[in-house]
This record gives C-alpha cells, sequence and structure tokens, in this order.
C-alpha cells in the first residue's frame, strides 16, 4: 500500500516538475534542452513504474501462493487435531473398560477364595 502511495506521489511530483521545466522552456531560449530532460526525466519515470508495477505483481502473485499454503496446512492441522480427539476417545474408553475387567478379576479371586 505505501509503494503504491509512494508511486502515486512521485508521479505527480514529476508531473509537477514536467509542468515548471515546460513553463520555463517556453520563456527561455534554452527550451529544447530543458524539453529534452523534461523528456528524459518522464523516460526515466516510465521506465521506474514499469518495474514497480512488474514487482508488485510479483509479490501479489507470492502472496497469493502463500495464502494457499497457509490454508493447505490449516487443513492438515485440522484433520490431525480430529484424528488426536478421536484417539483420545478410544483411549479414554479402553481404559474404562480395563478398570472394569480389573474389577471383575478382584471379584473372581474372591469367590474363588471362599
Amino acid at each position: 500500500m505505501t509503494e503504491s502511495v509512494a508511486l502515486a506521489g512521485a508521479s505527480f511530483i514529476a508531473l509537477l516538475l514536467g509542468l515548471l521545466i515546460g513553463w520555463l522552456a517556453a520563456r527561455s531560449r534554452a527550451g529544447a534542452l530543458a524539453l529534452a530532460a523534461a523528456a528524459e526525466a518522464k523516460a526515466g519515470m516510465q521506465i521506474e513504474v514499469a518495474t514497480l508495477t512488474e514487482r508488485a505483481s510479483t509479490l501479489t502473485s507470492s502472496l497469493q501462493a502463500e495464502r494457499d499454503q497457509h490454508a493447505a496446512l490449516r487443513r492438515m492441522a485440522e484433520g490431525w487435531r480430529t484424528e488426536l480427539d478421536a484417539a483420545s476417545n478410544e483411549i479414554a474408553t479402553l481404559t474404562e473398560r480395563a478398570s472394569r475387567v480389573g474389577g471383575f478379576f478382584d471379584a473372581a479371586h474372591r469367590a474363588v477364595g471362599e
């Protein structure tokens, strides 16, 4: 966002400089030199704008790839969490059954011992 604001500000400043140079060129005998300098500055700005536009495009696609990867990893983590919850429930069930079996064997030993 700040790059686009800086780009817009730089473009506005370049426009103002171009207008000022054009006005001064019309008043002076060195008008041809001023116009050439303005054209050179404009060409430089166009190259910079193209470079920044390409960079923004690259960063946008990179950001989308990172978001896609993040979503995939989040889905994997949710799957693991579901599996962990199921395993935890199974452990609780088996532990409860084991406690009942232990009580059954104690009662059977007491009955046999009588």
